[in-house]
Order: C-alpha cells, then structure tokens, then sequence
C-alpha cells in the first residue's frame, strides 16, 4: 500500500502541532524543560571525576572477571587508563 506524499505532509503537521501543544502545556504547568545539551540519549563522553577512584576500578574489575567467566580466558586487571559516561 502506497502513501502518497500528500497524505504523508499532513499527518506530519498533525503530529507537529501535537506535540507544539504538549510542549506549550508542560511549560504552563511549571515543568523544567531539559537544556538542549542534556537532551540528546545515548552516547559518550569523558568521565569528570576521578578516574582512580574505588567506584571506576571496581566497574574495571567486575568487567574482566565476567570476559574472563564468558571467554574462559586468564585476564587480570591492571589499572584504569580511560574512564567513560
């Protein structure tokens, strides 16, 4: 079944005039709206703490025991040189 583009543009505006609502409404009703930076899902970046701490290298250690359960492999944990959010 083929959807001509017509019918594609105008339940488009339909949704885009939905959502401009909701939007309006939450903004009423006193609603923190995110910055556009913290909006974005998924992804990476930089760890900001201390890449050293006790938290980061346990996430280390549990990662190599379980590659080590899965892989039946001899790795040992180090250090952490990189740590990422």
């Amino acid at each position: 079944m083929k959807i001509s583009t017509s019918t594609s543009l105008l339940c488009f505006l339909c949704l885009f005039g939905a959502v401009s609502v909701i939007s309006e409404s939450c903004e009423e009703k006193g609603f923190i709206k995110m910055k556009e930076s913290e909006s974005v899902l998924g992804g990476s970046h930089g760890y900001r703490g201390d890449q050293n701490n006790g938290e980061i290298e346990s996430i280390g250690r549990f990662a190599v025991q379980e590659h080590n359960k899965k892989e039946n492999a001899l790795l040992e944990f180090g250090r952490v040189i990189k740590a990422k959010e």
